[in-house]
C-alpha cells in the first residue's frame, strides 16, 4: 500500500503560443537521444530539431499558415505529438 501524494506525471513536451506567428517555444521533460520534427498537413517534414536543452525554439516564419503535427522521438520511437497551428501577424 502506497502512502503519501501521488506524483503528478511530467509531460513529455509542451509548446507555445499556439497559435504561433513566428518562434514555437517546446518545452521537454528529457533531451537525451530526443528529435523533433514538424509535419506539413501532407505528413512531410518540414523541420528537425536535435535539443541541447529543455527549451528550445523552432522558427516557423518561412513555413505557410496552416496546422502541423509536432512530434518527440527517443530513439527512433514516438513519445509525444502535438498539433500546432501557423498563422500570419
Amino acid at each position: 500500500m502506497a502512502t503519501g501524494t501521488p506524483e503528478t506525471p511530467v509531460p513529455v513536451m509542451a509548446a507555445w503560443p499556439n497559435p504561433v506567428r513566428d518562434i514555437v517555444t517546446v518545452r521537454l521533460a528529457d533531451i537525451q537521444n530526443t528529435t523533433l520534427r514538424l509535419f506539413d498537413i501532407s505528413g512531410k517534414e518540414v523541420l528537425v530539431a536535435f535539443p541541447e536543452t529543455e527549451l528550445t525554439r523552432m522558427n516557423l516564419a518561412n513555413l505557410f499558415d496552416g496546422v502541423y503535427l509536432l512530434t518527440v522521438s527517443k530513439g527512433g520511437q514516438i513519445v509525444s505529438r502535438q498539433r500546432v497551428v501557423k498563422i500570419t501577424g
